[in-house]
């Protein structure tokens, strides 16, 4: 009764997930379950990204806007590549728009 479970993504599984993510860094959780269960090993895509997490293979998207924030980046946008007051989330309060914060930074918005 109880103890440890071992994982199902191991072995030759463990092998081939590896080696998957190596070939194809922007494979998704859905491809990896789907290639896992035409090998015969039925798993969930939370299985898989826990599995990835465990091997140090964790992998987080790019924000966007946090990008757009960064001095650096902005000055090698071409122009007219502002940030759009529309593109705000409505949950964003006055003093943390990507405008305002653009202008706590001193970078310098076109247009402003």
């Amino acid at each position: 009764m109880g103890g440890h479970r071992p994982y199902l993504i191991s072995g030759e599984h463990r092998l081939f997930v590896l080696g998957e993510v190596e070939r194809d860094p922007n494979v998704t959780l859905h491809q990896l379950t789907a290639a896992l269960a035409e090998r015969g090993l039925k798993v969930h895509p939370a299985s898989v990204g826990r599995f990835l997490h465990r091997e140090g293979k964790s992998f987080n998207k790019t924000v966007l806007p946090a990008e757009q924030l960064r001095s650096k980046l902005a000055r090698r946008r071409p122009s007219g590549s502002a940030i759009s007051p529309a593109l705000t989330p409505p949950a964003w309060s006055s003093s943390t728009t990507p405008e305002a914060l653009l202008r706590h930074r001193q970078v310098p918005m076109k247009g402003g």
